[in-house]
């Protein structure tokens, strides 16, 4: 059943927790904090107990030997008491050996067993799926759009222990952290070391470690890429690895930045040109959309959609460890808008 973490949470919160729990999607920090709390929930203070939890990757998987790890009892080390929590990541990733070898698992799951699985990309259609599905919850996790942030700052307050001291804080905050709730929580976490004791963080505090992170050469590496400025892009990633620049941050701004290249390219399809009459289109201020504009200008058709289409695959090999944002985004890029035109 597809539930938000929120209805996940509050049956846990009134003693109905399942035996499965399905997070599907790339986005980290809601893949962690479901964790975190089903953690939290099934092993209390001991939450790396080796008796009562273990950690299974989905490429290579042995499906037998999880299956039997599923159906270890708590009982045999514990003297009864608890459950036992297994994960499984990537689960997508497992061969269809070892799905089949869990599907009797999955019809009839261990009471004393939570197995959480987390997936890049669920096919719903598989036989494994539907019977987890029958039998707990699925949780889908992905990037807040526009207007969801705002729900946002008060949990990423609550969890960080120290609030923003303004709206304007906030939306600086977001923009920083590369409109990833990763990266947002990451630059969250510098600010509250960065402020102390003080009671809140304010927009001031966030401009001066932007100044030192140098967020605006992330932001002019950004704007050098929808320019198609092939030397002087390649010129600021470099400064900003050196620098420490999270590159899966990077990825995420160039993601928002050329879906916003491709909506910008519809509406002028629709005739809507004027800065004025695409910024509320866009979602942003009238002086950005005419500079959105002269960027999407210099995409002809195509260039957008396979920029789109190789940030994707960036993304998920950054995210598994494998690849640059260099190798795997730039280079095929430039050569991309190379032989369009």
């Amino acid at each position: 059943m597809q539930v938000t973490a929120q209805q996940a949470f509050r049956d846990l919160e009134a003693g109905h927790p399942k035996p499965v729990y399905i997070i599907a999607g790339e986005e980290p920090f809601q893949a962690g904090e479901i964790l975190r709390r089903l953690k939290k929930h099934f092993l209390g203070d001991t939450p790396d107990d080796p008796f009562r939890y273990e950690h299974w990757e989905g490429e290579g998987l042995d499906g037998a030997a999880l299956r039997r790890s599923l159906d270890t009892l708590p009982g045999l080390f514990d003297a009864g008491t608890g459950s036992r929590l297994v994960c499984c990541a990537r689960f997508d990733k497992a061969s269809a050996g070892a799905l089949e070898a869990l599907e009797p698992y999955f019809r009839d799951p261990a009471p004393t067993t939570c197995v959480v699985l987390s997936c890049g990309k669920i096919d719903r259609r598989k036989a494994w799926f539907k019977l987890a599905d029958e039998k707990g919850h699925v949780i889908e996790v992905d990037e807040p759009g526009d207007r969801e942030w705002a729900r946002w700052r008060p949990y990423l307050e609550a969890r960080a222990g120290k609030p923003l001291s303004s709206q304007a804080a906030w939306e600086y905050l977001v923009d920083m952290g590369g409109r990833s709730l990763s990266g947002v929580w990451s630059e969250l976490q510098k600010a509250v070391t960065f402020v102390g004791s003080r009671p809140a963080v304010a927009l001031e505090d966030l401009q001066t470690l932007g100044g030192v992170t140098g967020a605006g050469d992330v932001f002019a590496f950004v704007e050098a890429v929808a320019q198609r400025k092939t030397r002087e892009a390649a010129r600021l990633l470099e400064g900003l690895l050196l620098a420490g620049e999270s590159e899966i941050k990077l990825v995420s701004l160039l993601i928002r930045q050329f879906r916003l290249l491709d909506l910008c390219q519809r509406c002028l399809a629709e005739g809507v040109s004027d800065s004025k009459a695409l910024a509320p289109r866009l979602g942003v201020h009238p002086f950005v959309a005419g500079k959105i504009r002269a960027q999407a200008s210099l995409h002809g058709p195509g260039r957008v959609e396979a920029a789109l289409r190789l940030l994707s695959e960036c993304d998920y090999r950054l995210k598994t460890s494998r690849g640059s944002l260099f190798q795997e985004f730039l280079l095929g890029y430039f050569s991309v808008i190379s032989r369009v035109g």
